[in-house]
């Protein structure tokens, strides 16, 4: 009888970092120094950091995700989908930034290799 891990339930509990996504040894120490599941998959794993970095709810994914008009059924879809549709937007947005920054420096490059070379005046 094979015996299959339900990363959502540890998930859940706050056993996991993501489904499928088990604590770094510096995650497991920060959890063991009493920060919860929720600060430490913020980044939040020393007390500086609770005064720096705020912990984002389900809530605050799903007001995010709607901002960025993507289509979801909140009722069903699981907060790692939805911080990773943020993560895709993101760099989709960084990819196609960067694509216009290429086109705008090789439209440049074009228009200096067009331009004509002055001609040197002969006096008569």
């Amino acid at each position: 009888m094979s015996e299959q891990i339900n990363w959502h339930k540890l998930y859940i509990e706050g056993r996991c970092k993501a489904q499928g996504v088990p604590w770094t040894e510096e995650e497991l120490e920060a959890r063991r120094m009493g920060f919860s599941a929720e600060e430490v998959r913020a980044g939040i794993m020393t007390e500086q950091d609770r005064g720096t970095k705020k912990v984002k709810t389900r809530a605050d994914y799903i007001k995010e995700v709607k901002a960025l008009g993507i289509p979801f059924d909140e009722r069903v879809i699981a907060e790692s989908d939805l911080i990773k549709m943020i993560e895709h937007d993101k760099e989709k947005k960084t990819q196609e930034a960067k694509a216009k920054a290429d086109a705008i420096a090789n439209e440049q490059k074009a228009k200096e290799k067009i331009k004509p070379k002055a001609k040197k005046k002969t006096s008569e």
